[in-house]
């Protein structure tokens, strides 16, 4: 059921808008993690993303009074979103909409929606919606922008997915989670994905696998009366949709979906269970890669790197990602062998995990996401974090913390000041895997969720040089848009053979 708001010069009786809102919605929204994506069809553009958030944004404004509400209007200098006016009061305002997924939001977003209420005298106030968080800098402004005095404070408000999704159940427009009917069964349920699509909204519930700990399972409800999503040919349009939980089964909200989390919770165990971190020779004169004794060498880049990882520790870089690149046969996995050591020695040990995979054991698009429980499971079972007693769980690659379990190690980290990396070697094998080409983007969702989550968590990515990728293979894209992240990928020296 809709509750009626009414909003005077953006206020509801003096107190605003957001926190009103946020009021209302509280009770239904308090059990679980919440996120928001919007979905399109594979190939589809960002304008398409863009639009679907438009028209869902057009609709809540109808809902909360506003009239001659119209999306992509073109003023002097610039396009605008959506463009409404408060019914009562007469008041114009712009809304900038950001159907972000992989990536933060930038201060630019802030400063150009300021700069577009500055130079206009029709609009008075501004409002952001988006479905990704804020970064860094743009956290900053908010931060300053709320200790200006409430005449000014009145001109912006930001609604990130938390205060949107209460914004749009306290309009009516979805239900709150409180009222979907979850199965009782052995299924943990994990975080919680407001789907927003060209079909409709809907509820997506992440279904942890008992054994494996990963997310097996997706169940769909209709966003808007809490419906079970029964009809299989709905479910397989969903399924297809361009999002971060694309690669789990989705089944009818309900008991039905146990079964099926079942079987793939089986399969994921087997898979997890699989994964192996980087070999390492028995002695001196064994081919595999070289005991960290046998290593000789390459002091100057040991120190660089552990350098970069204690900057992370101390907050003092914001880079998350690192490369290791050489040609074939120069030492790469030795060189990871040898700092692992490294880090499980003096002072080093107390503040440093490092989790070395091996990719050539990838058998599905799911590795990424299984390796870093591997990595996590490994730091709690080693006594580096506790992980507060209980078994971690990741929900999808894009959306990797957002399970309370991960959640704690995270908070253990940075009240501890430790830091866990986990390395990727032999990176370039999986190129030759055609049926791992789907792997590419999940490696590049699990970048941008820890990019966006600026915790003590590092990548690593070892890969050769003198190999090539086909021009026609989807990793292609993806390995050189690396180089195009230089602002948080740590670029480390490539290694040199010994004179």
């Amino acid at each position: 059921m809709a509750v009626p708001i009414q909003a005077v010069d953006g206020c509801i009786h003096g107190i605003e808008l957001r926190d009103q809102v946020a009021t209302i919605a509280r009770e239904g929204n308090n059990l679980a993690d919440l996120q928001i994506e919007v979905t399109v069809k594979e190939g589809d553009s960002s304008t398409a993303r863009g639009s679907l958030l438009e028209s869902l944004v057009k609709r809540v404004l109808i809902a909360l009074q506003y009239e001659h509400v119209r999306t992509t209007v073109k003023v002097t200098g610039c396009e605008l979103d959506v463009v409404a006016q408060d019914k009562q009061t007469g008041t114009r305002v712009l809304v900038e909409c950001k159907a972000y997924r992989d990536k933060t939001l930038s201060a630019d977003v802030l400063t150009k929606l300021m700069g577009n209420l500055a130079f206009s005298d029709e609009y008075k106030a501004g409002w952001l919606v988006t479905t990704g968080p804020l970064g860094k800098e743009a956290l900053g402004l908010v931060e300053q922008h709320r200790q200006r005095p409430p005449e000014q404070r009145e001109r912006l408000r930001i609604w990130e997915p938390q205060p949107l999704i209460d914004l749009l159940v306290s309009t009516g427009q979805i239900v709150p989670v409180q009222k979907l009917q979850l199965p009782s069964s052995h299924v943990v349920l994990g975080s919680h994905t407001l789907c927003i699509t060209d079909i409709g909204e809907y509820w997506a519930v992440t279904a942890i696998g008992p054994k494996s700990g990963v997310a097996d399972t997706v169940l769909a409800f209709d966003a808007t009366d809490g419906s079970p999503v029964k009809n299989a040919a709905l479910l397989q349009q969903l399924a297809s949709r361009d999002s971060n939980l694309k690669t789990l089964e989705w089944v009818a909200g309900g008991e039905e979906g146990v079964a099926v989390g079942t079987v793939a919770d089986a399969s994921l165990r087997q898979e997890l269970d699989s994964i192996a971190s980087v070999p390492v020779a028995d002695d001196w004169s064994d081919y595999r890669p070289a005991r960290a004794e046998d290593f000789v060498g390459r002091d100057e880049l040991l120190k660089d790197i552990v350098r970069y990882f204690d900057d992370v520790r101390t907050g003092e870089s914001g880079a998350r990602l690192l490369a290791i690149k050489a040609p074939s046969g120069w030492g790469k996995s030795s060189f990871l062998v040898k700092l692992r050591s490294v880090c499980q020695q003096g002072k080093n040990k107390d503040r440093l995990f490092l989790y070395a995979v091996d990719c050539r054991t990838a058998i599905s698009p799911r590795y990424p996401e299984l390796a870093l429980k591997r990595c996590i499971d490994a730091a709690v079972a080693s006594g580096f974090v506790t992980g507060a007693g209980k078994p971690c769980r990741v929900t999808s690659a894009g959306q990797p913390f957002a399970d309370l379990s991960m959640r704690a190690v995270l908070d253990e980290l940075k009240e501890k000041n430790k830091v866990i990396v986990l390395f990727f070697d032999q990176f370039e094998e999986i190129t030759t895997k055609q049926e791992l080409a789907e792997l590419f983007n999940q490696i590049r969702m699990l970048c941008a969720a820890v990019e966006s989550a600026d915790e003590s968590i590092v990548l690593g990515f070892s890969w050769k040089t003198d190999g090539s990728i086909p021009t026609d293979h989807p990793a292609y894209h993806v390995w050189h848009s690396f180089s195009d992240r230089r602002g948080f990928v740590a670029q480390i020296a490539m290694l040199m053979p010994v004179d």
